[in-house]
C-alpha cells in the first residue's frame, strides 16, 4: 500500500473517488471544489492537495489534506493539515488506522477533522484526536438582531478600520471573502478584531457558520451586531462550535453535529477553521462519507 500526493495532473482521478465517496455532491461540483483548493494550494507555492491510496491492484481510497497557517491569533504560527473527506472503498476500511497514521507524518503540524462521520469521531479520539468543543450553538437572528450589542461595531473591508488591520489580517479576510465568505471587522473591547463566516444550510435555511473568531465572549457580546448585519444579507442564522449556548440570545445547542477534533497544539478559547473544508466544499458534500 503506497499514500501518493494528489497533484493538479491527479484532478480527474480526484474528483471520480470524491464522487463515488460522497454522493451528495455532483461529480462537476467536486470537480469546482477540487479546482478551488488546488488554486488555493498553489498559490501557497505548494503543489499537493491530500494522498491517493494505492495498491498493486488499483486505488483504493482518498483522503485531502488542506495546508493551512494559522497566524490570526496562533503565536508563533502554525501549521495546520485540514484532513478531509477521508474515504476508502468498500472492503478496504480496515486500513483505515494505518493510512491515517501515515497521512499525519508531519510531527510538529496539528491536524483537524471538522466533518468526521461517527466511525471516524471514535477512530480519531484512539488515535489522539481531541474534541475541541461539545457541540455547535445556533443562534437564529431574528431574535439575535433584538439584542442590544453596547460599544460594538461591525466594519467591513471597504471602511477605513480595515486599514488600521495589520496587512496579513486584511490579506486573510480579503482572500476570504474572494471565496464568498463573510468577511468583517469588530469592534470589541476598544480593538478591532477580524471574524469570518462561511455560508452554510440547515434543513434548507440559509446560515452562517463562524470560522475565525478571537473568542466565544465576542460572539456573544457582539450577537446582536452581527445579526443585524447578517439579516440584511440574507442570513437566517449563525452557528459555531462551542461547549454551551449560556449568554448567547435565544439558540440551541446541538450535539449532533461533528465536533471540530484536533490533533496537536491549539487554543480552544479562539476559533480558528481558515481555508478548510468549510470555506472550499459545499456543506452538502461534508455529511455524507464515513
Amino acid at each position: 500500500m503506497k499514500l501518493r500526493p494528489i497533484t493538479r495532473d491527479d484532478s480527474a482521478l480526484a474528483t471520480s473517488l470524491l464522487a463515488e465517496g460522497f454522493p451528495a455532491l455532483a461529480e462537476t461540483t467536486w470537480k469546482d471544489s477540487v479546482t478551488r483548493i488546488f488554486d488555493y494550494v498553489e498559490r501557497r507555492g505548494e503543489h499537493a492537495i491530500g494522498s491517493i491510496v494505492t495498491a498493486s491492484r488499483g486505488d483504493l481510497g482518498i483522503c485531502l489534506a488542506i495546508p493551512a497557517e494559522r497566524h490570526a491569533f496562533a503565536q508563533p504560527p502554525s501549521t495546520i493539515f485540514n484532513l478531509a473527506c477521508f474515504y476508502m472503498r468498500p472492503g478496504e476500511e480496515w486500513r483505515t488506522p494505518l493510512v491515517l497514521k501515515r497521512l499525519m507524518a508531519q510531527t510538529t503540524a496539528t491536524y483537524l477533522d471538522l466533518t468526521a462521520s461517527p466511525v471516524m469521531r471514535e477512530l480519531n479520539r484512539k488515535i489522539g484526536f481531541v474534541d475541541q468543543a461539545g457541540g455547535m450553538v445556533i443562534v437564529p437572528l431574528l431574535p439575535a438582531a433584538l439584542r442590544p450589542s453596547p460599544h460594538v461595531r461591525i466594519h467591513t473591508l471597504g471602511s477605513a478600520a480595515a486599514a488600521q488591520l495589520d496587512t496579513r489580517l486584511r490579506d486573510l479576510l480579503a482572500a476570504h471573502k474572494a471565496l464568498g465568505c463573510v468577511a468583517l471587522i469588530v469592534e470589541w473591547q476598544a480593538a478591532l478584531h477580524p471574524v469570518i463566516l462561511a455560508p452554510g444550510r440547515r434543513k434548507g435555511v440559509a446560515g452562517a457558520r463562524v470560522i475565525l473568531a478571537p473568542s466565544r465572549a465576542l460572539l456573544r457580546d457582539a450577537a446582536g451586531a452581527l445579526a443585524r448585519h447578517l439579516l440584511a444579507r440574507g442570513y437566517l442564522f449563525m452557528d459555531f462550535d462551542g461547549d454551551s449556548k449560556d449568554g448567547f440570545p435565544p439558540s440551541l445547542f446541538w450535539t449532533r453535529s461533528p465536533p471540530v477534533q484536533v490533533l496537536g497544539a491549539h487554543d480552544a478559547e479562539t476559533i480558528d477553521l481558515t481555508f478548510s473544508e468549510l470555506v472550499f466544499i459545499p456543506p452538502a458534500g461534508l455529511l455524507n462519507g464515513a
